[in-house]
């Protein structure tokens, strides 16, 4: 955790091995429940449904394909 301007500034760090089977459902679980927290923090009511949760592991899968290229 640090300051910054007033806030503070709370970093996540994860780190997979490289054989890690299904890194975009990993990271697409982590963005949800990140996104989840911010609508908490900043007031709003959390959307704990799942209705996204299936298109954004695709997306990251073709970011992580694009990484490799």
């Amino acid at each position: 955790m640090s300051e910054g301007q007033g806030n503070t500034v709370l970093h996540f760090r994860e780190s997979l091995p490289e054989e890690f089977s299904l890194p975009e459902r990993n990271i697409a679980g982590w963005s949800l429940v990140l996104l989840r927290l911010k609508d908490a923090i900043e007031g709003r009511e959390a959307d704990f449904s799942n209705e996204k949760h299936p298109e954004v592991p695709e997306q990251y899968r073709l970011k992580i394909a694009a990484l490799k290229e």
